[in-house]
């Protein structure tokens, strides 16, 4: 089966190191703009709808079905290649999940908004028996959202909110996050990996020093002023970061600092090299 291109956005140069962006549930593969349009012209960026979201939005959504659509799209668009996985929140969960089951397609991983035990309170608290509180009013949230896009993201807020907001997708997500152990799926991968999270995620980073230590080769940044989303709140930090990272993992473009000091990323473990 060839992957559908509208499921899936892909620019930069064919002969750039690889980055590969997987969105938190509820959101789309538009929700990295601005990681994308700023990195695409050192690396080939590509930016991919996980099922139950976007263009996949009539799939139900489970982990194995996940990782095969992951598969499929870099099988089919990077052919042979091992990628840098970038994933926020649930497509973090989802790169971990990716790089357990295929360690040789994977140059690193940028985890972030994920390090947490889904299988404890937090899950539980989300849900309501078949219904999902995210939080309880998803439609004031959404729009509290939009108009923080637009104010963030003039340029970029129509695309990504035109791709929708996809609730039951973020229902499915979380009810296969309470069966699965992540932490192990992140120690069973060989290669390096940078814990990049918001200052202020104090839930979704409530096991973060849990998750370092039982990674093979891991690092833990950061970001100030930023909450769950740290590539929304603050993108350019992220977006350094990223870059920063890459630079080593694939040692193929100039280093970019992360700037520390200046957009808010703390350094709090010595860097390491793929």
């Amino acid at each position: 089966m060839t992957t559908d291109p509208t499921t899936y956005d892909l620019a930069g140069p064919e002969d750039a190191p690889p980055l590969v962006f997987l969105h938190a549930a509820s959101y789309t593969r538009k929700v990295w703009l601005p990681q994308t349009r700023a990195l695409r012209q050192d690396f080939r960026v590509l930016a991919l709808d996980l099922p139950a979201h976007g263009a996949l939005a009539d799939r139900p959504f489970t982990f194995a079905a996940a990782v095969r659509e992951v598969a499929q799209v870099l099988h089919d668009v990077l052919p042979g290649r091992r990628a840098l996985l970038v994933g926020t929140s649930l497509g973090g969960c989802v790169a971990m999940q990716f790089a357990a089951a295929h360690p040789g397609r994977v140059a690193g991983l940028v985890l972030s908004g994920c390090t947490f035990d889904a299988r404890g309170l937090l899950c539980r608290l989300v849900l309501t028996g078949e219904g999902i509180v995210f939080p309880r009013g998803a439609q004031s949230f959404t729009r509290a959202l939009h108009r923080d896009l637009h104010r963030r993201f003039p340029d970029l807020a129509d695309e990504i909110i035109a791709a929708g907001t996809y609730w039951h997708g973020a229902a499915q997500a979380v009810r296969a996050m309470r069966r699965v152990d992540f932490r192990s799926a992140l120690a069973r991968y060989p290669g390096p990996a940078l814990i990049l999270n918001g200052r202020h995620d104090r839930v979704h980073r409530s096991s973060e020093a849990a998750f370092a230590g039982a990674a093979q080769n891991a690092r833990v940044l950061t970001i100030a002023r930023a909450g769950h989303i740290a590539s929304l709140d603050q993108p350019g930090a992220f977006t350094d970061a990223v870059r920063y990272f890459a630079s080593q993992v694939f040692a193929a473009v100039p280093s970019c600092s992360p700037r520390i000091g200046g957009r808010g990323v703390i350094l709090k473990g010595n860097p390491t090299h793929a």
